[in-house]
Order: structure tokens, then sequence, then C-alpha cells
């Protein structure tokens, strides 16, 4: 297996996007936690959390890990949900992940910093992105810039 799960482990922020949920306005700060549920599992909990009317939101899921890509399943009312994601790009401090139409959610892309990373611009996020000839520039200008 490779090491995607252990390396995409920890809080990572959204920082550009085109995914709705997102871009409304509505949402804001929008971060994403992973970690292992057990050492040797391909499974992930999955918790996005983000502010919404000046309170904490969060929506707390599973990946499965199967076949290079994860498959999210909610958790509680969301249980019937299913998404399907991939990771376009992953470095120690930079993520890009696509996701598939769901019958809820459109597809989409977000581009996501970890956590208390000392990458602190959307061009030097751009920059790193467009060297590993993995997205093209028109890709990045499309998406919504969160900060």
């Amino acid at each position: 297996m490779d090491d995607t799960l252990k390396r995409i482990e920890g809080t990572w922020e959204i920082v550009a996007t085109n995914f709705p949920m997102w871009t409304s306005g509505k949402n804001h700060n929008p971060q994403i936690s992973y970690s292992k549920v057990s050492e040797d599992s391909s499974y992930l909990t999955d918790t996005v959390q983000f502010e919404k009317n000046d309170k904490i939101r969060k929506i707390i899921g599973t990946d499965l890990y199967q076949g290079g890509k994860f498959i999210w399943r909610g958790k509680g009312i969301l249980k019937l949900l299913k998404s399907e994601w991939s990771v376009i790009y992953l470095s120690d401090d930079v993520l890009m992940i696509e996701f598939e139409k769901s019958m809820v959610t459109p597809s989409g892309i977000d581009v996501l910093v970890r956590k208390n990373s000392k990458i602190d611009s959307r061009q030097e996020v751009s920059d790193i992105l467009l060297k590993t000839n993995k997205v093209e520039k028109s890709t990045l200008d499309e998406l919504l810039w969160l900060n």
C-alpha cells in the first residue's frame, strides 16, 4: 500500500475551491481533519469543520481508501450519503483533491494547506501546484481563493 493514508493525516485548511458549500459565502474557515481509524486500517475518520452564523459546525464521515481513491460515507443522519474523491497532489504542506459528482453535490476541486504550515500566500500555493505539472493554471484561475 502506498503512504497516502499516513501522509494525509492531520488538519488541512481549504484555501481554494469551486465547491458551492464554500463559494456561497454562507460558510467560513473550512478545514478538514483526517485521522486513521487504526494503524493497519484503510479507513480514515474525516471531520469537516466550518463556521456558519458564528457557530462551529461539523460534518463527520469515514473515508475508505481503495484503488487509489477515497470513498466517503457520512455518519449519523448523513450515513445514507456517499461520495468519491481522489488526491491530485499531496506534499507535507499542500493537498489538492478532486471529488466526483454525488447524489447531492457537484464535482469539484479543493486546494488545502496543512494547518500551521509556513505557506501563507496564494502565489506560493499556486507556484507549488504548477511546478507539479498535475494541474493547469486555468484550473487554478477558476477556483475561488478563500483567503
